[in-house]
């Protein structure tokens, strides 16, 4: 492709995917970028940039070339000469809207592309050329009369799995759709995309990152680009341990690959926990930034080391929030300090110190008192269902006989005083410090005890208080104050 161009010579055509490209443009281009201007003029050679604005109008009617003489220079002008192309792209939209994609091959000098519920079939004997036929197709709306979200996602199949660009960038591809069809466009893009070939994506959507996932593809590069502070900070997950992650049953439906689009992650031990500890975060946070947190639970105390874990693997910043007995469980403690890669050993003589002093402490009743309890209590109900106040008593019968039981409704007054409270308070500190926050007032409902209920019956009611202002909740907004503290 060098040297002097001969004016009187018929300029050659590079025949591209997208139209044909003259030898004297290229030449113009190649020799500004050798004059140190940059190459970018070739970039549309090799590159596309599909935006979210320009994505709308890529499903519009094109105008028709010479097919016998002419390249394709448009994607709809490739699925106008190949059924299967267009059958490809067709059975694709049919799972996303249910609908299928035609080609109007006899609308003139323009080709549109219209989207059926049932695809129109020639009368017998006639061929797709008939007048009926293409009767039927004209009257069918165009894929132009849709939707964003239709024209948004046709647009972007035809221009990543039809067009064979060697790298495509693709900006917020889940733009316009709604989760299930992000989901299914990443496992799309993921699966289809034309090889070799390179895709470039910038995303907010897990359920895009999930259809990444989801997809055949094992060369998916996840890079978190958090900005704070007009600062950003740039983080690769290696794929392996994404995959790991993604295998996992219990993890891949918890919800934690959102946590990779916030600033950080809190993992409670329920539902009710997340709610109201973010409820109380939203309320102390008034009238300033708001904060960018994600609450996750774990179904219980077991999970929750896999998911910190999980999340601490993908580059995500995570603390966890435990009632006061997990000091009962040393593996699930021991796990979730190493899941935030500290060392158990430096943990261990605190923790073993608080241990025994609680466990140390003798139950308020014996089996046989808690048997005579139990009973008493049952003896009483008349109804084929336990009441409230029944279900209460035998609560509260059960927790008198365990020491932990005690410990977890009392919380940390429950600690002998003297080095045994010492030792407490080095170990709670320490736990803060990489992450881990203990409920000192025992659990959730002790953070508001005017309220009997227990569970999401005690959420409700609590959430209708003033959580900014009542005094029953102080220790509530100070907790939250520590969880929205040091990210």
């Amino acid at each position: 492709m060098t040297g002097p161009i001969d004016p009187g010579m018929p300029d050659p055509q590079l025949v591209m995917p997208f139209g044909k490209v003259g030898r004297s443009a290229l030449l113009a281009s190649w020799g500004s970028g050798l004059d140190g201007n940059g190459f970018h003029q070739m970039t549309s050679l090799f590159a596309t940039y599909l935006g979210t604005d320009s994505r709308l109008g890529l499903a519009q009617a094109v105008s028709a070339p010479n097919f016998v003489v002419d390249p394709p220079t448009h994607p709809i002008h490739h699925l106008h000469e190949d059924d299967e192309t267009e059958a490809r792209i067709s059975a694709m939209v049919r799972r996303a809207f249910g609908q299928e994609l035609i080609v109007n091959r006899a609308a003139g000098s323009q080709i549109p592309i219209h989207l059926a519920n049932v695809r129109p079939q020639p009368p017998a004997g006639k061929d797709r050329f008939s007048k009926e036929y293409r009767q039927a197709v004209h009257a069918i709306p165009q894929v132009q009369q849709q939707g964003d979200g239709v024209k948004a996602f046709v647009g972007l199949l035809l221009n990543t799995l039809v067009l064979k660009y060697d790298i495509t960038f693709v900006d917020e591809p889940e733009a316009f759709l709604h989760p299930p069809q992000a989901k299914f466009l990443g496992s799309i893009l993921a699966s289809e995309r034309p090889h070799p070939s390179q895709m470039i994506v910038a995303t907010h959507s897990s359920d895009f990152l999930k259809g990444l996932l989801d997809g055949e593809e094992s060369s998916i590069r996840v890079i978190r680009i958090y900005r704070k502070n007009g600062k950003s900070s740039i983080s690769e997950l290696q794929p392996d341990l994404v995959k790991e992650v993604w295998r996992d049953p219990l993890l891949r439906y918890s919800g934690i690959f959102d946590g990779l689009f916030h600033e950080g992650v809190i993992v409670c031990e329920s539902d009710s926990d997340c709610r109201f500890y973010g409820a109380m975060m939203d309320a102390v946070s008034g009238s300033s930034k708001s904060h960018d947190l994600l609450l996750v639970h774990g179904g219980g105390k077991a999970r929750t080391p896999s998911i910190v874990r999980a999340l601490s693997a993908i580059r995500v910043p995570v603390k966890a929030v435990f009632d006061f007995d997990v000091l009962s469980d040393e593996t699930i403690l021991q796990r979730s300090v190493e899941a935030l890669g500290s060392s158990w050993d430096e943990f261990k003589g605190d923790w073993n110190t608080v241990r025994a002093s609680i466990e140390g402490k003798r139950p308020e009743l014996a089996t046989k008192d808690v048997r005579d309890k139990v009973l008493n209590a049952l003896s009483k109900v008349k109804s084929d269902s336990l009441p409230r106040d029944t279900i209460k008593e035998i609560r509260d019968t059960l927790r008198s006989a365990s020491a932990w039981s005690e410990a977890k409704r009392v919380g940390k007054p429950f600690v002998p005083r003297g080095m045994q409270a010492a030792a407490y308070e080095r170990l709670s500190s320490k736990l803060r410090s990489v992450g881990i926050h203990l409920v000192e007032v025992g659990e959730l409902e002790g953070f508001y005890r005017r309220i009997g209920d227990h569970g999401p019956a005690w959420t409700v009611q609590v959430l209708e208080q003033d959580l900014l202002n009542d005094p029953d909740l102080r220790e509530a907004r100070e907790f939250a104050r520590t969880l929205l503290s040091d990210w």
